[in-house]
């Protein structure tokens, strides 16, 4: 067995480790005692009657604000805002619901009538043209 050459630095590396651990473990105990904070509530959403409607609940915005409107009428919600110096400016969206499942299209197939029908009418015809079926 060979002696270490330089125990003492061995031993601060180890010491530094075991600091390390505990700051660890301290953080770990700290956020598993802090409180959850709690969900936000849904935005509070308003209705408005046409783009007009949007202009008229813009007159009573303060400075710096912004909200989503939606229209009561048509698939349409706009976006609403005052920049600092009071200055308005509405942008109108449309809006549709999307399809979240693809639907398939119906098979399409032939009743056992309609391929006996079929299988009749070329034996018929292959008949008539003298070729046997």
């Amino acid at each position: 067995m060979y002696p270490p050459n330089n125990f003492e630095s061995y031993q601060k590396q180890a010491n530094d480790l075991a600091a390390k651990w505990q700051q660890l473990q301290q953080m770990q105990n700290s956020l598993a005692t802090q409180p959850v904070p709690p969900l936000m509530p849904p935005p509070h959403i308003d209705y408005v009657q046409g783009l007009e409607g949007a202009k008229e609940y813009l007159k009573n915005m303060s400075a710096n604000g912004n909200t989503i409107l939606m229209d009561r009428d048509e698939a349409l919600f706009y976006v609403v805002s005052k920049d600092a110096n009071g200055n308005p400016a509405p942008i109108a969206f449309a809006h549709f619901e999307l399809e979240t499942e693809q639907q398939k299209p119906a098979p399409e197939y032939v009743t056992k009538q309609d391929f006996d029908q079929l299988r009749n009418e070329i034996l018929t015809v292959l008949k008539q043209k003298g070729d046997k079926g």
